[in-house]
């Protein structure tokens, strides 16, 4: 079997990002008792902070706690670039790209159009990062507290206007009309079965409500707009076949769906089909509105594979990180990084996978959807059989390490197992024009862009 494909080589890379989280945790305890301060970190805080941590819901790993300590991370990464500000023109530019990709990024340039310079907003804008980190922690570790506190609403967790998902077992809050323009919540107490927050200088005190959003034992459906709750029972009749031909039909590929995906966000947005966070594992925003049921199948492992990958990347590198767009992507038609190439192998080798496992497999699909199936497997194949000198290339000019090389050899050993299938597939299918064009191009781009 192909190490990437075996249960107990993803169980063990999943136990090295809870253990890499575990020792984090237990760092920063160790540099609070050693009397951690800072100027820019305001005293109301680090009192807090000082309280919480010690805190023995933060001695087990989960997806949340992940996230917060990320949280963490941006505030520590912030305070220094603050403290190095001084001694660099260039911390200014990195100021202004974190806010820039921040959850705040609307309110930062707002305060920026007023004239005021991008160090003096940042450091008015620090406390809005020290409330979502207490909040966060209150809001989904905790589940207590009756410190005033400001909840920026998380929509990659299904958070929106009318609902607050809360903790790791998506208990909800529904809130009477959070203003588009205000997606901070006021939280005034915070208890295991009520949320009270303050909305328009009304208190007001919601019920925490324990909601079935369950499409398998262990795989949650987490709507974040009318629409989507609405939409419920389709989404999750959709997704249940989909992972039942998976499970049937590709075993390799239903495994690892299941080791690494445990949430679901469907999202309406046209233009974006999924996106997943590095900070945030096993949440996938799936765009379920305008894709057919093809593109579902190839959308749950496409994310699933960024969270495989994101597995590895949360305790170890894999590849040097640099801006040099020097090799040619064929699924963006433009020059990349070797960190959107390496990413999109990973990611996009999935739907190979699958579709390649789905050949001359006797399918309740109809005929377009099958031919689908067959488009889309020779187009992977084409794409990432393009890639493998790039990425041989990169490796050799050490910008992909041994092991981030040995993760790509793995891959390619299953993409040449389809050397011999190709030809018979293409002639298979009633139009192939499309294919031919994108082997050309293919072959064209190579010449183009080949590198020494």
């Amino acid at each position: 079997m192909i190490e990437i494909f075996s249960p107990e080589f993803q169980k063990s890379i999943k136990e090295k990002v809870s253990l890499s989280y575990l020792e984090l945790i237990e760092d920063i305890r160790s540099e609070i008792k050693e009397g951690f301060s800072s100027t820019y970190l305001s005293n109301t805080f680090l009192d807090a902070f000082k309280e919480i941590i010690p805190s023995k819901k933060l001695d087990t790993y989960s997806p949340l706690k992940f996230y917060w300590t990320h949280l963490l991370n941006d505030l520590i990464y912030l305070i220094e670039l603050h403290e190095e500000v001084e001694d660099s023109e260039l911390i200014e530019e990195e100021i202004f790209g974190f806010w820039e990709t921040s959850d705040f990024a609307n309110a930062f340039f707002t305060m920026l159009d007023e004239g005021r310079s991008i160090i003096d907003v940042s450091n008015s804008f620090i406390p809005l990062l020290e409330n979502q980190i207490l909040a966060f922690f209150y809001l989904h570790l905790e589940e207590s507290t009756t410190v005033p506190l400001l909840y920026t609403i998380f929509p990659e967790v299904g958070d929106f206007k009318a609902r607050i998902y809360l903790t790791d077992t998506h208990k909800y809050c529904t809130v009477p009309g959070i203003p588009d323009s205000f997606p901070s919540l006021p939280l005034t107490e915070i208890t295991p079965k009520n949320l009270s927050f303050n909305l328009n200088d009304k208190i007001i005190k919601e019920m925490i409500t324990d909601g079935d959003f369950s499409v398998t034992e262990d795989l949650y459906l987490l709507p974040n707009d009318t629409k989507g709750i609405e939409k419920f029972d389709t989404f999750k009749k959709d997704i249940l076949r989909a992972l039942e031909i998976i499970k049937e039909h590709s075993p390799n590929s239903y495994n690892t769906f299941k080791s690494f995906t445990h949430s679901l966000v469907p999202i309406d947005e046209p233009g974006i089909v999924s996106f997943s966070m590095q900070s945030l594992p096993g949440y996938s925003s799936i765009n379920m509105f305008d894709r057919d049921f093809v593109d579902l199948m190839d959308d749950l492992l496409h994310e699933n594979g960024h969270h495989y990958l994101n597995t590895f990347l949360n305790f170890t590198d894999l590849i040097t990180e640099d801006d040099d767009k020097i090799y040619y992507s064929p699924w963006r038609k433009a020059l990349r990084p070797i960190r959107g190439i390496y990413h999109a192998t990973f990611t996009f080798f999935w739907a190979l996978n699958l579709f390649g496992d789905l050949l001359d497999k006797d399918l309740p699909l109809t005929e377009e959807e099958i031919d689908k199936i067959k488009t889309r497997f020779i187009e992977e194949y084409y794409m990432l059989s393009y890639c493998y000198p790039d990425l041989e290339h990169a490796f050799n000019n050490k910008k992909i390490n041994q092991d981030g090389m040995d993760l790509i050899n793995q891959i390619y050993t299953r993409v040449r197992s389809y050397d011999v299938k190709i030809e018979e597939v293409l002639k298979s299918l009633k139009d192939d024009s499309s294919l031919l064009a994108l082997k050309k191009d293919l072959e064209e781009k190579r010449k183009k862009y080949t590198l020494q």
